[in-house]
């Protein structure tokens, strides 16, 4: 390797091995900026280079943009590449050429879709449906919530001890929902929940009746009107408690224990008397219950809250365990089942791996900091052989087959399972087996920025060699010229605007200000990223830009809860319920129809009803004619599936073009979009009912997940998002506003991973933060994820303040520095952040419109003929082996039917992807199963199975398999092409080729397409010459497509 020049960056060496140290398993951790994804694609080029097919290659990405990003990158660099090898003459312009010609048969997607891919090639050893479905989390949700729904309903009528037991301690099992929900995501995860014995609350409960016998006699004695302070308070409650139960059962005495706080133990003495002698009583007799509380409550609470645990495990472990069956029977996969069924796909057969592992000999894996364990796992098994053992956490990759990225100064998913451990226990894995590259140069950022990050986080990140909780520290080697720099800017104090709302509109407002400002001085829209920490705050920034007519783009906040979609629940609410007259008095009195209180006493008074199917109701008054309204759209719900009659009322309605009109209208209007898409998604999936398309709306509005802009990859717009979405994004210059409301997050689980496995621990909370369970030792692990939490928090910060190319501008807010987001900044943007003075001014109010209703109704008939004209077919579909059909249709059927054909053709295509023996027969007898009305035995075992193997050990036989096999075939490949037709719309003509042999560099390439007909004589000569021209079509296909020459053969079996 020859040595860097001076130019090249100071991690050249590193990134030339990347490029070079193709044998070397490579675990890349590239800082911000320091451009992974290229060295991802010079790694992949260099791989093609080398002579690795492209098919071998798998490279997972984190987020489906990120895929279409890399694909893109991937294409471009192989096309430049083989032009240079082109010019050059060099020996890789075949391979280059090759993978161009190939690229579809890599993978370049996320980890979810992969394991999917996985699965749909072994459904059968994976124990699931081949056609099963990935739901998306809005309808994982939905279907949680019914299996829940069901199983408490069934539990109950069975009635379960379990339920007894658990109502004996005090819980309900409706209770237990949200635990359920958490340990969803944990199918890796053993919760460990021994038997925890009740405690023996004997002395307690006479402890605490002698302190409320001193209390009331206290309390007797005070004089009225003094006011009452918490101790007294807290007494009241428990006075009532013990009258209302006698605290005779444990379960009893436990909800009196609960009630009690630290807070609420201590009194106020001035409250109670104005006697010396009797507020030195109350003093001693709050330090009695302070003493109570801290040696006897607390420490009984902690051994029934783990007694209670042991309960909840019991009822929550058997149905997570039943609900994953569920979803394995009935085919509806989690993007968690996707990972849990591919990881015990490759550890339970080795075969299977082997297999995958030869077809993806490289893995390619980027934002390795956000992995989840089991997709580690995935990914180990998948790059190593069986002969290594099924312990991911031991296996040794191939030499060259697992190529990572990462950088875990910028992990910052751990609720979402991306466990830092995980990225470290993987990190010393990797020491032992491959190596560790660090790319330290930052392409990104000015140095000012580099410095301002570098003395920020040297103190908050670990020197050296990372620990299990938090990333090592490394510098930003920024690569560019001096220019922009850190900026702060305060806001103003007023009295009574510090809580989070109100410090948001008014930060808003400046930094609109300031933005628009900019924007006439020649910067772009797209040149701001703002990103508040909080996720409630992203709506006040986007809507300030939008008053000024500044175009915004926002995410990360979820979907917007407007009035528009509140309102369409309620309408929904009352067609789902035409005798629900309250439901339809809310519809008649809000936005679609407007009525007032007036118009429904008046059409009461008259003697209507509001029963919108009962004769009499449609009067010729307001609320009559409303209700005839309601009256129709019930019938077009109930003749028509819900999706369709819903966009039908939404366009009459005119709800689109209201929501676009108002505040915030792009985002009001996408929410509007989504809505009715997971509507239409549920239908299609046979919920097309008004009940499921209530439940629908309710979980896209409940989904903090779900983002739902009207124009998706907007790129001429200001950005503003929460944090968590802004990761691998950039902007010239990045605001961090909205400098309060950091609070440490409640901790409610810690998973703890080891080389053993994973252990997890859950506290159940209730109402009102009333704590249900927790297992023994609860303290020593919220301690421990706290931990984690604090590390996790600095990382959020490093990619803030990273996401800057030239300017980073920080707000301050001095009343409330503790609790702002970007107080571990403060100390070092004091010193060397340079002061902005954002002031805000009111907006240019908007124009009325001043068309005439005329120019309105005409503009829209312009849209509408648009409409209809965009609405017309551009093209016509044909396929290959419809016309080769139509040509036979004449003559009768013979064999065993297109059916037969159809199962022959599966079996074919699975001996081609390497089944055979048992393997193939299981394969065989699994698909006449499947198939309807197909002929079984006596045992109800497939009749035809022998048959169909038979008929496969002579297509196995036969010379065209024999030259497939020795040529690396591809298998059921979809082709197409477009063909003009005159003055006609073009014609769309596709086919699947049964068997494709791709030749050599100037060899024709081989077209195979098989027959199971049984006709004979000029029956068969007719037919053949039909099947000619249908593969005739395919090689002008190939021809007019890639510029192939091929040869075609029809391969008749019987």
């Amino acid at each position: 390797m020859s040595a860097a020049r001076s130019a090249d960056p100071p991690d050249w060496a590193e990134r030339e091995r990347v490029r070079r140290d193709l044998t070397g398993n490579l675990l890349v951790e590239a800082g911000a900026g320091s451009g992974k994804t290229t060295a991802l694609v010079s790694r992949m080029l260099a791989l093609v280079e080398s002579g690795v097919e492209v098919r071998r290659l798998a490279a997972v990405t984190f987020t489906r943009k990120a895929a279409g990003e890399l694909s893109q990158k991937f294409r471009g660099g192989l096309e430049k590449a083989f032009h240079a090898a082109t010019v050059a003459r060099s020996p890789t312009a075949a391979s280059l050429d090759r993978a161009l010609r190939e690229i579809d048969q890599s993978f370049i997607g996320t980890i979810h879709a992969f394991c999917a891919t996985l699965l749909r090639e072994h459904p059968l050893e994976a124990r699931i449906d081949p056609g099963f479905t990935e739901l998306a989390p809005m309808e994982a949700a939905r279907l949680a919530r019914e299996f829940w729904n069901w199983h408490l309903d069934a539990r109950h009528a069975a009635r379960d001890p379990i339920l007894q037991r658990l109502q004996e301690v005090g819980l309900q099992a409706a209770e237990l929902e949200r635990a359920f929900e958490s340990m969803l995501d944990d199918s890796d995860v053993v919760f460990p929940s021994g038997a925890v014995p009740p405690p023996d609350a004997t002395e307690a409960r006479r402890a605490l009746l002698d302190l409320l016998r001193v209390a009331d006699h206290l309390l007797h004695e005070k004089p009225s009107e003094l006011p009452t302070d918490d101790l007294q308070k807290m007494l009241k409650r428990l006075g009532f408690l013990h009258r209302s139960t006698g605290w005779r059962r444990d379960r009893h005495f436990f909800a009196a224990l609960q009630v009690m706080t630290k807070g609420g133990c201590k009194p106020t003495q001035k409250n109670w008397s104005n006697d010396t002698e009797t507020k030195r009583e109350v003093g001693r007799l709050g330090r009695e219950f302070r003493a109570f509380y801290d040696d006897i409550a607390t420490p009984l609470l902690e051994q029934w809250y783990a007694h209670r645990y042991s309960h909840v495990m019991e009822f929550l472990d058997p149905l997570v365990r039943d609900f994953q069956t569920h979803r394995r029977r009935t085919g509806k996969l989690t993007f968690q089942d996707l990972l849990q069924f591919a990881a015990d796909l490759l550890r339970e057969h080795p075969r299977v791996r082997a297999r995958l592992g030869e077809r993806f000999r490289h893995l390619l894996i980027d934002e390795f900091q956000d992995t989840d364990p089991l997709q580690a796992e995935v990914c180990l098994l998948l790059a190593s052989d069986p002969v290594e053992g099924s312990d991911w956490r031991t296996v040794v990759p191939r030499p060259g087959s697992l190529f990572v990225v990462g950088d875990p100064k910028q992990s910052i998913y751990r609720f979402r399972r991306a466990d830092i451990e995980v990225y470290d226990l993987v990190y010393r894995r990797f020491r032992e087996f491959g190596d560790i590259v660090p790319l330290t140069a930052n392409f990104r950022s000015v140095p000012v920025i580099g410095r301002f990050v570098d003395e920020v986080f040297a103190a908050r990140f670990e020197t050296g060699t990372p620990t299990p909780h938090q990333a090592a520290f490394a510098p930003m080697n920024t690569a560019r010229p001096e220019s922009g720099g850190v900026y702060r800017y305060d806001i103003d104090a007023e009295d009574g605007q510090e809580n989070l709302r109100a410090l948001a509109e008014r930060d808003a407002e400046q930094v609109a200000t300031w933005i628009a400002r900019r924007l006439r001085e020649g910067r772009s829209p797209q040149d701001f990223l703002i990103l508040p920490f909080r996720k409630m705050a992203v709506e006040f920034y986007a809507a300030a830009l939008e008053r000024r007519g500044i175009p915004v783009t926002a995410s990360g906040a979820g979907i917007a809860v407007t009035e528009e979609l509140e309102e369409l629940t309620a309408l929904l609410r009352a067609l789902a319920d035409p005798q629900d007259e309250v439901a339809t008095m809310a519809v008649l009195e809000g936005l679609f129809f407007g009525l007032d209180p007036a118009d429904l006493w008046a059409h009461r008074a008259a003697g209507g009803f509001f029963s919108y199917d009962r004769a009499g109701s449609h009067a010729e008054s307001p609320v009559g004619r409303a209700l005839a309204q309601l009256a129709r759209w019930s019938r077009l719900a109930r003749h028509l599936p819900v999706d369709t009659a819903l966009q039908a009322i939404a366009h009459e309605i005119g709800l689109l073009p209201l929501a676009a009109a108002r505040e915030m209208g792009e985002s009001r209007a996408g929410s509007l979009v989504h809505v009715l898409e997971a509507v239409g998604t549920g239908a299609i999936r046979g919920a097309a009912d008004l009940r499921a398309a209530i439940e629908a709306v309710q979980a896209a509005m409940e989904s903090p997940e779900i983002e739902a802009p009207l124009r998706p990859g907007r790129t001429d717009a200001v950005r503003v998002m929460n944090l968590h979405k802004a990761k691998g994004l950039q902007a010239p210059i990045v605001i961090l506003p909205h400098p309060i409301g950091h609070e440490e997050r409640s901790i409610q689980k810690h998973v703890r991973r080891t080389e053993r496995g994973a252990e997890g621990y859950l506290r159940l909370v209730g109402e009102k933060k009333r704590i249900l369970a927790q297992p023994l030792g609860w303290t020593h692990w919220e301690t421990r994820e706290r931990e984690f939490q604090k590390a996790e928090f600095h990382r959020l910060l490093y990619v803030a303040a990273t996401r800057a190319m030239d300017e980073l501008v920080i707000a301050r807010f001095e009343p409330t520095r503790d609790k702002s987001p970007w107080r571990e900044l403060d100390e070092e943007l004091q010193r060397h952040g340079e002061r902005l003075v954002l002031r805000p001014e009111a907006p240019i109010p908007r124009e009325p419109a001043s068309a005439s209703a005329e120019e309105v109704a005409e503009r829209i008939q312009r849209v509408e003929q648009a409409r209809e004209a965009a609405g017309s077919a551009a093209f016509r579909v044909a396929s290959v082996t419809g016309a080769a059909k139509e040509e036979l249709e004449f003559r009768g059927s013979q064999g065993k039917g297109k059916e037969w054909g159809d199962l022959v053709h599966q079996g074919i295509a699975a001996m081609g992807r390497g089944r055979e023996a048992d393997d193939l027969r299981r394969y065989c007898r699994a698909l006449l199963r499947s198939a309807p009305e197909r002929p079984v035995d006596a045992a109800g075992e497939p009749a035809e199975l022998e048959d169909l193997l038979g008929l496969l050990t002579r297509v196995r036989e036969s010379e065209p398999w024999q030259m497939l096999a020795g040529a690396g075939a591809l298998w059921e490949v979809a082709v197409a092409r477009l063909e003009e037709c005159g003055d006609d719309p073009p014609q769309l003509v596709t086919g699947t080729i049964d068997a494709l042999a791709i030749g050599q560099a100037g060899e024709p390439w081989r077209v195979v397409d098989w027959k199971t007909d049984v006709a004979e004589g000029e029956e068969w000569q007719a037919r053949e010459r039909a099947y000619a021209r249908q593969v005739e079509a395919y090689r002008a296909i190939l021809m007019g497509v890639l510029g192939v020459e091929s040869q075609a053969t029809v391969a008749r079996v019987r």
